[in-house]
């Protein structure tokens, strides 16, 4: 009973509870400060998503329900203490709900075009092992820091996948962010096409192979011919790619034009056809462009490092490069994961292990929204005489066959859209200012959140008022002391 009660009085101290809060404004500081230099993916891996900062959270959530018994405080007498204190409690509750609950992710829709997909904000390792017969697949939030020392490592970890009576182990090697890729012929090397690609987004680099999957607004790109073209959704465009009689070819299910980079002669091709895949040619898929920087049938990536300055560090949606550990039934192999982090889906990489095929992929997940958005009409409105916009709004239509509803909206600077329990922000543009990036925000927690801050400010408010606070008891001290001076 002794250490029991010795235990007891050091959590639920208030010095305890001065130190914990303390402590935590320390670390939010530190983290505030991390997230400016190397980006928020960082303070992530080194603060927010760690256990050791539940822990913490959880502590200051133990010590003040001790408080709040330990000190009565839901007497009449001490009410406004306890509102103010009982105000924290729904904020961590709050707090929990968003983070084990909610989540966020990236929409992006081009004018005319419909979407009911979004891209998480968090990164995932998605993990996926089959036989032929059974599948498992896995995933896992996964941050990962720009940064690393001698004497921590932030970024490692061990994932155990059980299949039948045997078990994958993936574990963590090593991670660049901020990498330049090329193609290189290899033995053990699969089929893979480097592209580069824009849809009124600016360029970026892409890497196709076996399984791969990437969304440009109701373009479809995928690296796997379809076993059924009826099965596809109408709404979709659709360019596969794939290998043929040792060749590499394009099948797709609207016109494609292409465009020779020698002689600029172009040369149209009607929908569901199979064309030769060439490189150093412009080819146009809609308002989807790309160019073949090179295709291997048995091509490994080739990664080279970009300078490590603060800007790499910083930057957003950079291709990056994860090396993995993969051990199963006594064979040790090593995987590059390419991708860029939350909000892009990631770069598949597939390899065979006895009789097991194997796919992991770091990055956004994809989450289906059980409605649809359309964008009409995209509109930049900018300060007259520059360029510069001054403000811009996504004029949407939400489509919900299920609930029967089909409405008119306009998202712009704080005027979001809510419903079905989701909040879209205006985030971005197309720098062609015909297609629009939306912030969307699932947060379950948002109504304990807010009834917290509303009783912290009623609390406030009582304790001003209540004569028996510090506060009231001060003020009562100041004006007698005021009036003993007059006299």
């Amino acid at each position: 009973m002794k250490y029991i009660d010795l235990i007891w009085d050091i959590i639920f101290s208030l010095k305890t509870t001065v130190f914990l809060f303390l402590f935590f404004g320390l670390v939010i500081g530190t983290a505030t400060f991390i997230e400016n230099d190397f980006g928020r993916e960082t303070a992530y891996a080194v603060v927010y998503g760690t256990k050791w900062f539940e822990v913490l959270i959880t502590l200051l959530v133990i010590n003040l329900i001790g408080n709040i018994i330990k000190y009565k405080m839901w007497k009449l007498s001490k009410l406004p203490a306890f509102v103010f204190h009982f105000s924290f409690l729904f904020i961590f509750i709050g707090a929990g709900m968003t983070r084990y609950l909610g989540y966020e992710g990236i929409m992006h829709i081009r004018e005319g075009q419909q979407e009911n997909k979004i891209y998480s904000r968090d990164p995932y390792l998605q993990i996926e092992i089959s036989d032929g017969k059974k599948m498992v697949k896995e995933d896992r939030i996964l941050y990962l820091s720009s940064v690393e020392t001698d004497f921590i490592n932030f970024n490692h970890f061990k994932e155990k996948v059980h299949i039948n009576s045997d078990r994958l182990v993936v574990e963590y090697k090593n991670f660049i962010k901020g990498v330049d890729i090329d193609l290189q012929e290899a033995k053990d090397g699969e089929p893979t096409v480097l592209m580069k690609v824009s849809m009124g987004m600016g360029s970026e680099t892409l890497v196709m192979k076996e399984g791969s999957y990437e969304e440009f607004g109701d373009i479809v790109v995928r690296f796997k011919y379809p076993s059924d073209l009826k099965s596809l959704n109408k709404n979709k465009k659709y360019l596969f790619v794939f290998v043929k009689d040792g060749k590499f070819y394009l099948h797709t299910t609207d016109k494609i034009t292409k465009m020779s980079m020698a002689d600029r002669k172009i040369t149209t091709y009607k929908g569901n056809t199979q064309i030769p895949l060439e490189s150093k040619n412009l080819y146009s898929f809609g308002d989807f462009k790309f160019v073949v920087r090179k295709a291997l049938l048995t091509g490994r990536e080739k990664i080279t490092p970009l300078p490590r300055t603060k800007d790499v560090f910083k930057t957003q949606n950079i291709l990056s490069a994860l090396y993995l550990n993969l051990y199963l039934n006594g064979i040790k192999r090593e995987v590059v994961l390419l991708g860029r982090g939350g909000g892009s889906a990631g770069i598949p990489t597939n390899i065979k292990i006895n009789n097991y095929n194997i796919k992991l992929v770091w990055g956004a997940k994809i989450i289906d929204l059980p409605f649809i958005i359309k964008l009409k009409d995209f509109i930049v409105r900018k300060y007259p005489g520059s360029n510069k916009p001054s403000s811009y709004e996504s004029d949407i239509v939400v489509i919900d066959p299920k609930n029967d509803k089909n409405f008119p909206y306009k998202i712009y600077m704080n005027h979001p859209l809510s419903y079905g329990g989701f909040k879209f922000f205006q985030m971005s543009y197309d720098p062609d200012e015909r297609g629009t990036v939306l912030s969307v925000n699932h947060d379950p927690g948002m109504i304990p959140t807010y009834i917290g801050y509303t009783l912290l400010f009623l609390g406030l408010i009582l304790n001003i008022f209540n004569p028996k606070s510090r506060f009231g008891r001060t003020l009562k001290s100041l004006t007698a002391k005021n009036k003993g001076e007059e006299k």
